[in-house]
């Protein structure tokens, strides 16, 4: 399934490509040396960290996790941007 790239073109991304931001867990990764893996963490706990979200005492709610995924991608796209990549 193709995505589309967080670049200026906005191009459409081939599933080989590593810019599907179908999975945000892929834009938030961080390279562990000690172990040469990934290191990837879940959407609350991204969200936790860098936007603060805080966590809903009523559980699971599909709308805010979208809002999350959303508020996630265009700080990604916004750093981008301002890092000029």
């Amino acid at each position: 399934m193709a995505g589309f790239c967080a670049d200026e073109q906005y191009a459409m991304c081939t599933p080989t490509t590593l810019c599907d931001p179908a999975d945000l867990a892929g834009l938030y990764r961080v390279w562990n040396p000690q172990f040469k893996s990934w290191s990837v963490f879940s959407q609350d706990q991204v969200a936790k960290v860098l936007l603060h979200w805080g966590t809903d005492p009523a559980g699971h709610n599909a709308m805010m996790d979208a809002i999350k995924s959303i508020r996630l991608f265009n700080l990604y796209h916004h750093l981008r941007v301002s890092c000029g990549l």
